[in-house]
């Protein structure tokens, strides 16, 4: 991770903390409705090692499907009951790299 990268995330996490309780204490007591506060989203910070080394972690996930480490999958169907067995199956057969999980889940 880039220092620079870092102290800025952090400088913009302070910033929007410092309004959220600057708009919190100009609002006066009683009002209808609160004002609307813009949140820019910041993307966060990312670290180079994940970047440079997730083909390996698709490579994984390509050779020994989305339950390469620990059967999640299994239990994360219990809560869910019987009925979602099918849509877990059909979860393990679509994710065949680490950016198709949330697509799929979706």
């Amino acid at each position: 991770m880039d220092r620079r990268d870092f102290l800025q995330a952090a400088a913009l996490s302070a910033a929007g903390t410092v309004l959220v309780a600057e708009t919190a204490a100009a609002q006066a007591p009683g009002a209808a409705s609160p004002p609307q506060v813009a949140a820019e989203k910041a993307a966060g910070p990312l670290t180079r090692r994940w970047v440079e080394q997730r083909w390996v972690l698709d490579n994984v996930i390509q050779a020994n499907g989305i339950d390469w480490d620990q059967p999640r999958s299994i239990y994360w169907n219990a809560p869910c009951g019987m009925e979602a067995g099918a849509d877990f199956a059909t979860i393990r057969g679509q994710v065949k790299k680490y950016a198709d999980c949330a697509p799929a889940f979706e």
